[in-house]
């Protein structure tokens, strides 16, 4: 009898535990409608590839590293419900940041100074996707939302804390990307 967080063997032969879905939206779609499930007998495939994307727009499902997989199973996304964890008792962050062994930035005025930094040297803009990467290559410091009480970093960069620093633009390929607060879009 298989644990329910045992390895299962799936029919592209990748291994995941059986609430982990490689493929996106339509993978698991794919997968959920294979199953047989009561609740999802006549559904069409698009119809359950519309409710995993409602599961995944409520913060039920999520990726990580490509997969898709509900919530609580996201390292990240545990790590930063419990990002408070981070703070000792004089209110810095200790070493050792959530995953990257990296200090943790944990001053707002901190990622105000880098925001500015980073985007006076590149006024053209950072995509969102990669500015963590680049915060953590350029600085050696992890950015970590949670840690300012925002789960998504794009929330955090949109508050009012940073109007004069930055805003976040859609470009014609659909990506988020930080610019300048004081160039023109």
């Amino acid at each position: 009898m298989k644990s329910e967080t045992q390895n299962v063997k799936r029919q592209d032969n990748s291994t995941l535990k059986p609430f982990q879905f490689k493929g996106g939206r339509y993978g698991m779609a794919v997968e959920l409608q294979g199953l047989g499930l009561p609740c999802l007998v006549g559904m069409s495939l698009g119809h359950i590839c519309h409710l995993v994307q409602l599961a995944i727009s409520k913060g039920l499902l999520a990726y990580e590293n490509n997969i898709l997989q509900p919530v609580a199973a996201c390292k990240g996304k545990v790590s930063t419900a419990f990002a408070g964890g981070l703070l000792n008792g004089n209110g810095s962050c200790g070493s050792g940041g959530i995953g990257n062994g990296s200090a943790t930035i944990c001053r707002v005025s901190e990622v105000r100074e880098i925001m500015q930094q980073l985007l006076h040297e590149t006024p053209e803009g950072i995509l969102l996707s990669q500015l963590k990467k680049k915060i953590q290559t350029r600085f050696g410091h992890a950015l970590v939302a949670g840690v300012f009480g925002y789960t998504k970093l794009s929330n955090f960069l949109a508050s009012e804390t940073f109007s004069d620093t930055c805003v976040l633009y859609t470009d014609s390929d659909n990506h988020l990307v930080v610019m300048p607060a004081d160039r023109p879009l």
